[in-house]
């Protein structure tokens, strides 16, 4: 037989789920389970206590989350957290339990749909109706590839997923169509 256990929202227990919407979920390296939320931040669940640890968006500090909407969440390399968010790309540093905001002083505020760290370590970020962008990491750069005039450009700017393949095509699914870039 099976069974499920539910969590949600408890008031009067802070290491509760905080929102029953659910976005996201990812494991890391460590067994933690991360899971994003629509309007209620971040969790990470600890299944060896059974406790929840939220993570939320505060206007008074920098280094909280940029937003407690979270769209898609992805364990890259170094099991780095990455928390694409309504409003900007944030990596969690777990040594400070603090987060690192990356586009958002780029004047890009549209909501990050998905993230992939491809075998060279560059991060792919794909943000609704702002097309694809590619984070280095080592430079701190970024670089942006969106529809265009040219027949070789995105086919869409509306970024719903992206995948490398063995060959490391990357492919990148859009409103309008599937992307292949070599």
């Amino acid at each position: 037989g099976y069974g499920f256990k539910v969590y949600k929202p408890e008031e009067e227990n802070e290491n509760s789920l905080s929102n029953r919407w659910i976005t996201s979920i990812v494991e890391d390296e460590d067994g933690y389970i991360w899971i994003g939320t629509r309007q209620g931040g971040l969790n990470r669940f600890d299944p060896r206590s059974g406790q929840f640890t939220v993570y939320k968006h505060d206007a008074t500090d920098k280094n909280s989350l940029s937003n407690n909407r979270i769209n898609t969440l992805y364990i890259g390399k170094n099991n780095t957290l990455w928390v694409g968010t309504d409003t900007d790309l944030d990596r969690f540093n777990r040594t400070s339990e603090t987060f690192v905001h990356y586009l958002s002083d780029d004047g890009l505020k549209n909501p990050i749909t998905a993230l992939l760290q491809d075998s060279t370590g560059l991060l792919w970020i794909g943000i609704r109706d702002n097309g694809l962008y590619q984070l280095d990491e080592s430079t701190n750069s970024i670089k942006a590839f969106t529809t265009g005039e040219n027949t070789n450009s995105l086919s869409n700017n509306n970024i719903t997923s992206i995948a490398e393949d063995a060959e490391k095509n990357l492919w990148i699914a859009t409103q309008s169509g599937l992307n292949r870039f070599k």
